[in-house]
């Protein structure tokens, strides 16, 4: 689990300096909800959208699971602890906003950039559970990438269920 977190960590360090115009965007999008809603609503409205994106994550995975046939408690369990991290870092941004009185850009990148990697998962999600016919082409071509890797993961993973259960005959 440490090292998934850490690998995590990297990855979105990566995505920020990879994606200058998105951690940019995030910064700027809530400095503007600042000036409309205040700081404070301005980080609860990213906030439960940044909640919704994980929810939506969450069903349209298990969705996909289900359908490829790899839904297992043990990773169920991964899946929680994944989120709850997820759901913290937001958290640690807005201490950090407060911290150097930067009102919410910390807090804008952050979930910017989560948002997208998170965006990405379920669009590619939505495309394994079978529901991509509402999904512009443009949209899978942007996921393809992650789509690929969700495969090849669903295949080890369906791998390793079926060499467990003919450990256990």
């Amino acid at each position: 689990m440490e090292n998934w977190i850490i690998a995590q960590s990297i990855n979105v360090g990566k995505q920020i300096i990879e994606h200058p115009v998105i951690s940019s965007a995030g910064a700027a999008g809530m400095m503007i909800f600042q000036l409309g809603f205040g700081a404070v609503q301005a980080i609860l409205i990213a906030y439960l959208l940044y909640v919704f994106l994980i929810g939506l994550d969450w069903l349209t995975g298990t969705s996909a699971a289900k359908k490829d046939g790899i839904d297992t408690s043990s990773y169920g369990i991964d899946g929680v602890k994944r989120t709850v991290f997820l759901l913290c870092l937001p958290v640690i941004a807005r201490l950090l906003d407060l911290i150097m009185h930067t009102e919410v850009i910390v807090t804008g990148i952050v979930i910017a950039v989560l948002a997208r990697s998170i965006a990405r998962s379920v669009i590619a999600n939505t495309k394994r559970a079978g529901w991509d016919k509402w999904i512009p082409l443009w949209a899978l071509e942007w996921v393809s990438a992650e789509l690929d890797h969700k495969d090849i993961r669903a295949k080890q993973r369906l791998d390793e269920i079926s060499n467990k259960g003919e450990e256990t005959k």
